[in-house]
């Protein structure tokens, strides 16, 4: 056998592999996948804002426009102040 063809065998080895299962092998194994979606009651929790007025998490969520949370922990040196320049560009741009 020719190398070229060697190597064509062992790339469509997998290929053929897959193929010779059963159907209900291949429909067995997508159903091990099942989508849900939650809903969540968020808790009415007193926040501050970017211009550091206390604001409840209720009211923000009854609007109708986008919100951004965020927790920015003090200690965090690693991808908090990232985090922390990322917002305050998005916040400039409003």
């Amino acid at each position: 056998m020719r190398k070229w063809n060697v190597v064509l065998l062992l790339l469509l080895l997998p290929a053929l592999a897959i193929l010779a299962q059963p159907l209900g092998a291949q429909a067995e194994a997508k159903k091990r996948y099942i989508r849900s979606v939650e809903k969540y009651t968020a808790p009415d929790v007193v926040l501050v804002n970017q211009d550091g007025k206390k604001v409840r998490l209720a009211e923000i969520l009854a609007a109708d426009q986008p919100v951004m949370l965020d927790f920015i922990y003090g200690t965090c040196t690693t991808i908090c102040p990232v985090l922390s320049a990322g917002y305050a560009n998005l916040q400039r741009r409003r």
